[in-house]
């Protein structure tokens, strides 16, 4: 595992309580900037990483609402960032690293490093998402009709039905679900609130599902947990590629695009602040149509 040089890393302020200063920043990112819990749990890994201290040095109370921190000394830490890894990562490590101190730098007197930092992001190629064909999500579907187990179908009518985040899907409750119009409130990042309409037919399957007395739809289900019973459904219906939560929600867009759905719309669903976020499914569309003129064109050479 490559790493960079320390001569590359400015030298870190003494007397700064790292550990403390990062359980600050994650609480900060919690109440504050309303970060996700997945992505929260990012943060906490990457910050780990680069400053070499053990994840098990991080003890949080009732989500991130107090600090207790084994970290009574000031050490002399390093940042540590792996070179060989992808664009991609590198980007997304040296993002985290920078939030972090320019959140420090923000409520502190003094600067973090003794010198500036600089490091440069790097340049990424644009990959497409992946997604299922309609055929393979008709699959899954006819088999979850076949084989009605209860959370793994629930997880697909609101992945698919709707084109929710998993974070945003795990957090679902009945109350949520508004059965004059079919539709659902969703809380998504930084807690903004918007209105998603599920189809009918999912909407009255999800009903079908309902156990009296209960709110919360998923319970104590976890990402992890989530993803595996996604996977067995997929497998099961012989779908053999490699399959997460976000491949479905690629596909929700992408089938939605192909349907004749507008791309503003397609924005509006997703919950996407950006348009340009929501028009990699425009790129996708035509990357399609390429390929579909390179083997049907009547002109072919």
């Amino acid at each position: 595992m490559n790493s960079l040089q320390a001569s590359c890393i400015p030298e870190i302020r003494d007397k700064i309580n790292v550990l403390n200063e990062i359980c600050k920043y994650l609480i900060y990112c919690k109440n504050i900037k309303k970060l996700a819990p997945l992505t929260l749990k990012a943060y906490k890994q990457d910050l780990s990483l680069l400053f070499s201290i053990p994840i098990e040095n991080f003890t949080y109370v009732t989500n991130f609402d107090k600090i207790k921190s084994s970290d009574k000394s000031h050490p002399s830490y390093k940042i540590n960032i792996q070179t060989d890894i992808s664009a991609r990562s590198w980007n997304r490590k040296l993002s985290c690293l920078r939030g972090f101190i320019d959140w420090y730098q923000k409520h502190n007197q003094n600067s973090f490093f003794k010198t500036p930092l600089r490091l440069e992001s790097k340049k990424t190629e644009r990959t497409l998402p992946k997604i299922l064909s309609i055929d393979e999500t008709l699959s899954v579907f006819s088999y979850l009709k076949k084989n009605p187990e209860r959370t793994q179908t629930l997880l697909w009518v609101f992945l698919y039905g709707s084109g929710i985040r998993i974070s945003e899907c795990l957090l679902l409750k009945w109350s949520n679900l508004n059965n004059k119009n079919y539709s659902i409130k969703i809380i998504g990042k930084g807690d903004k609130e918007r209105i998603v309409p599920l189809p009918q037919v999912f909407f009255e399957k999800a009903l079908s599902l309902k156990k009296p007395g209960q709110d919360q739809i998923f319970e104590n289900l976890t990402y992890q947990s989530a993803l595996k019973l996604i996977k067995r459904s997929a497998l099961n219906s012989g779908v053999h590629k490699p399959i997460t939560p976000h491949m479905i929600r690629h596909s929700y867009s992408t089938h939605l695009l192909r349907s004749g759905v507008s791309i503003r719309k397609i924005q509006t669903l997703l919950g996407h602040a950006s348009l340009a976020t929501t028009q990699v499914y425009t790129h996708l569309e035509v990357e399609d149509i390429r390929e579909n003129l390179s083997d049907f064109h009547p002109l072919k050479f």
